[in-house]
């Protein structure tokens, strides 16, 4: 399971509705550096499925779900809508910080 996936972060600035989290993978060799019981942490790489049914990957230190920054990644298995602005800076270690956003889908 190590295809490779479009950045979340190259996709059109603009909204993008029904988004589905569609998996969650873990990069290698963390759970050997955290221990096999931990869950939390900053390595979840969020997979998401867009309406059309193409896929791509998202991954940062936080996520801004519904206004709020946090290191826990958007729920496996839910719809959001997701914002995709222009990146805020690029880090050394990982990818731009600040250009997606998702928001829970109102049904």
């Amino acid at each position: 399971m190590t295809s490779e996936l479009e950045d979340a972060r190259k996709l059109a600035h603009g909204t993008y509705n029904d988004v589905i989290v569609a998996e969650h993978r873990r990069s290698a060799g963390y759970r050997a550096a955290l221990g096999a019981t931990s869950e939390q942490g900053p390595a979840v790489h969020v997979v998401l499925e867009l309406p059309e049914g193409s896929r791509v990957i998202d991954w940062a230190e936080t996520y801004e779900i519904d206004g709020v920054d946090s290191s826990a990644a958007p729920r496996l298995g839910t719809s959001y809508r997701l914002i995709v602005g222009p990146p805020t800076g690029h880090s050394v270690d990982g990818p731009a910080r600040g250009s997606l956003h998702y928001e829970t889908r109102s049904r």
